[in-house]
């Protein structure tokens, strides 16, 4: 008789320490859920040339997590144009006790990058000059800038999606809450609430 007593005592301990468990991990995800804001550091570290940075994540109770980030530059003089960034990268994550878990899909991150320069082919004060002899080199030039614009986009952009993919990828990081405000995981992100 001792010994059945011993055992529910033991199952009733065993079932009480999972519950605990169980709620602690729930407890967890819930003050992940939400929307977040992204610190000064992490922002320095997703800056990706740009001057002027914001971004901003959301947790969903699902295990999914969206990341948008936008920042332009100052340019918008004639030979250092305007640029402006845009991303929104979407991913799934685990939590596991006190560690967290993600993955991005690289065709999951949308990356735009561009700048106020105008397609000199499309102005027709410049399309002009083109056909008078002395003003051909404007037209030239005015092109040759736009596609070195337009490249500078493409590798940008594909250096954006990398630099994503790298910095919002984890494998077993640990996460932690200071306070109700704040969270930090690893030492790649920085979050406070929105």
């Amino acid at each position: 008789m001792e010994m059945f007593v011993n055992a529910i005592k033991l199952r009733r301990i065993a079932t009480l320490i999972v519950l605990l468990v169980f709620s602690m991990q729930l407890t967890f995800a819930q003050k992940l859920a939400g929307k977040w804001k992204c610190t000064k550091e992490t922002l320095q570290e997703m800056r990706f040339g740009f001057a002027n940075t914001k971004a901003k994540c959301s947790f969903k109770k699902d295990g999914t997590f969206t990341v948008v980030v936008k920042g332009y530059s100052m340019g918008g003089v004639k030979y250092t144009p305007y640029r402006y960034m845009s991303v929104e990268a979407k991913g799934r994550y685990v939590l596991n006790g006190n560690t967290i878990t993600s993955t991005i899909d690289a065709k999951d991150i949308e990356v735009g990058v561009g700048t106020d320069m105008e397609d000199p082919t499309l102005d027709e004060s410049i399309m002009d000059k083109r056909d008078v002899r002395g003003n051909r080199t404007v037209w030239i030039s005015a092109n040759r800038r736009y596609e070195n614009e337009l490249f500078t986009d493409n590798v940008q952009e594909q250096t954006v999606k990398e630099k994503i993919l790298e910095l919002w990828t984890w494998n077993g990081l640990p996460v932690s809450f200071d306070g109700s405000d704040g969270i930090n995981i690893g030492n790649l992100i920085g979050l406070t609430k929105k």
